[in-house]
């Protein structure tokens, strides 16, 4: 029966794609500039900026 529910949710559009296959650095290379923000060491604009420099480097 669940497995119908979800079937029947796709079929209608009701799901959004959620991407959950990252490269294999992320979590090390973003979790580093996360943890010097959370810690104070940089502020938002920085942080926001490391993540998109990160994000273009891998469309190089």
């Amino acid at each position: 029966m669940l497995a119908q529910s979800v079937q029947n949710y796709v079929k209608e559009g009701k799901v959004i794609n959620v991407p959950y296959s990252y490269p294999g650095d992320h979590w090390q290379t973003v979790g580093a500039y996360m943890q010097k923000y959370f810690a104070g060491e940089t502020d938002r604009a920085t942080f926001a900026t490391e993540i998109q420099d990160y994000w273009t480097g891998l469309a190089k």
